[in-house]
């Protein structure tokens, strides 16, 4: 089971409390639910989650990419959790870029990703399927013993 911290920069108590209750309902902290306003690589436990609540004001965090990119440095598996009847709207692009995960206000899909790293859903605040993006991949290649030329592996 996953250790559970929430970004509550810009969060109210109200949506602190709300979120901590779907983690509640998905099962999926193991211990109590730590709220933070930036994070401390230094404090990390066995299996650290950082769930990001996508209000407008974490939207418009300034911060945001920063603390982003130290999660993903510490190995936090980042995920972006829609509002509870949130409209659709597009991710900020450093969300988009560092989530591992982003799900819909749903405790079955957030427990999912949470508990394990094999399992991640891209969908929008209304459970639409996210089209995948293209990643650009670059084909490894071995030395031909013989020839002295490169060769692409194949499995």
């Amino acid at each position: 089971m996953a250790q559970v911290t929430i970004y509550g920069k810009h969060l109210t108590t109200t949506e602190i409390d709300a979120l901590k209750k779907l983690v509640a309902q998905a099962g999926c902290s193991d211990g109590e639910v730590v709220v933070v306003n930036a994070l401390d690589p230094g404090s990390l436990a066995a299996d650290p989650v950082l769930l990001i609540l996508g209000t407008p004001a974490t939207c418009a965090d300034q911060e945001l990419e920063a603390n982003l990119v130290l999660a993903h440095k510490t190995a936090q598996r980042v995920i972006w959790v829609w509002p509870d009847s949130a409209v659709s709207t597009d991710l900020p692009p450093a969300a988009a870029k560092y989530s591992y995960s982003y799900v819909p206000w749903e405790a079955k899909k957030l427990a999912a990703v949470a508990a394990d790293d094999d399992v991640t859903c891209f969908e929008t605040a209304t459970g639409e399927k996210v089209p995948p993006v293209t990643t650009e991949r670059n084909l490894c290649v071995d030395d031909d013993d013989t020839s002295g030329k490169k060769k692409a592996k194949t499995k």
